[in-house]
């Protein structure tokens, strides 16, 4: 009965690409809940701040994210583990790779094989990302073919894009911390996702 259950409401959803159900909605909120509560204390145990470099040294984690969800796509996973690479297991897994990551970088600084944590723990986050975009390229090399000119377009309709939306925040809304690194970061991002769906799905020719 217990097994009937998790495939039924856990594993077939994802391995199937069904929808999210009540059951597992709640779950997952509930693990999310308690893992940033323990993060929290883990943060707080070994004084670690919330500040510009825990923001910044977290970042390649974002940027792994994105490439192992387009690892996933090129099928070149062909086992059971391509499923740790869609959502939702995908967060829990970024999640894990990064907390490691995170304490045993603090870790090292309080033994002092290490002057910042965030030399580790970002240091973790760029080598995956060279690891995830050196398969990517590999892939694209020997699979199908890498079009720069659509890198090219995609990149131009996100730089501008979000040169119009931070002038608008800017200097059209007044906000002040839109001029922030990281808040410009955000929007180039957030763009950049745009660009490259809206590119891919209405602009890029069959």
């Amino acid at each position: 009965m217990i097994r009937e259950f998790l495939y039924k409401y856990y594993i077939d959803p994802i391995r199937y690409g069904q929808p999210y159900t009540l059951v597992d909605t709640l779950t997952y909120a509930l693990i999310l809940i308690a893992a940033v509560y323990i993060v929290y204390r883990g943060l707080r145990r070994y004084k670690i701040a919330v500040d510009d470099e825990l923001v910044l040294a977290t970042m390649p984690f974002v940027v792994l994210g994105g490439l192992l969800r387009v690892v996933e796509d090129t099928g070149m996973i062909a086992s059971d583990f391509r499923f740790l690479l869609i959502t939702p297991l995908i967060f829990f897994t970024i999640f894990a790779v990064a907390a490691v990551s995170l304490f045993l970088g603090k870790l090292a600084e309080n033994a002092g094989f290490v002057a910042r944590y965030s030399r580790v723990y970002g240091g973790a986050g760029i080598a995956a990302c060279i690891v995830a975009g050196a398969a990517l390229v590999w892939f694209g090399l020997t699979e199908t073919k890498i079009a720069l000119d659509v890198l090219a377009a995609i990149l131009a309709l996100a730089s501008v894009s979000s040169l119009a939306l931070w002038a608008l925040l800017a200097y059209g809304a007044k906000w002040d911390y839109a001029s922030n690194i990281f808040y410009k970061l955000l929007i180039f991002g957030h763009m950049l996702d745009a660009s490259a769906t809206s590119y891919g799905i209405e602009i890029h020719p069959i």
